[in-house]
């Protein structure tokens, strides 16, 4: 987020859910996911842009490993 890496996770199952929770200042920021895919040697990145102000609570989710559609999503609820 912001050009700073919040979390790295190693993902070694087709199937995996992980949630986990970040405090974020108010403000305007950027939070980029970036997918690698090991056996096609392939990254895949996408980005969302918010803003946020005092006592906002947003969720982001993020889907990666799909075969249908894109490979990489973001959906800022």
């Amino acid at each position: 987020m912001d050009g700073e890496e919040l979390q790295t996770i190693p993902f070694d199952k087709s199937t995996q859910r992980l949630e986990t929770r970040i405090e974020i200042l108010p403000g305007q920021h950027t939070v980029t996911a970036v997918a690698y895919h090991a056996a096609k040697d392939r990254e895949y990145e996408a980005s969302v842009d918010f803003d946020l102000e005092i006592g906002d609570m947003r969720t982001l989710h993020i889907v990666a490993g799909k075969t249908l559609g894109k490979r990489l999503s973001l959906k800022l609820n």
